[in-house]
């Protein structure tokens, strides 16, 4: 009986010290606006990631985080702007974004990426730690800024009128 109990330690003992192979690489996306010289994240951001072949590559979510060979293939940033994409096989990718949140503009062109065996990442090319999205406001805010002052400035018009004959 010790011998079993000595055996069994020594099993549980390798399990935990032996270092778990890794099924993948992981990949960090971030997507940013500036304000007031600090980066904030954008919530909602929606990419679709490509394989070599030009297949759209499918997720499922797990605490957190997608992984790699789920059916969802539309990948929202979460609060804080983030969206972390693990089990990646090495290989070249393009990152599309597929919609913006409102007021903010989507990217037009995909990203390049490429995982090395080592799980190594080159944005465009560069080493990089994670892939960086720096979003703009878009035109709809000016849009939106003019309508709502042409449609103010003919109230505002007849109350100075008004104003200055003393009516009011």
């Amino acid at each position: 009986m010790k011998r079993m109990t000595y055996i069994f330690l020594l099993a549980v003992l390798w399990l935990t010290l032996t270092p778990v192979q890794a099924q993948g690489a992981s990949l960090s996306v971030s997507a940013y606006r500036l304000e007031e010289q600090s980066r904030l994240g954008v919530e909602s951001a929606v990419f679709t990631l490509y394989g070599a072949d030009g297949a759209a590559l499918g997720f499922t979510q797990q605490c957190g985080v997608w992984r790699c060979g789920g059916a969802v293939m539309a990948l929202p940033t979460d609060s804080d702007g983030r969206l972390v994409l693990c089990d990646l096989p090495s290989g070249e990718y393009q990152l599309v974004q597929q919609d913006a949140p409102q007021l903010y503009r989507r990217m037009k062109a995909p990203v390049k990426l490429t995982l090395d065996d080592g799980g190594a990442l080159r944005v465009e090319g560069r080493a990089c730690q994670e892939v960086a999205i720096l979003h703009r406001s878009g035109s709809a805010v000016v849009t939106a800024a003019v309508l709502g002052l042409c449609s103010v400035l003919p109230a505002v018009v007849r109350l100075a009128l008004l104003w200055g004959k003393k009516r009011l």
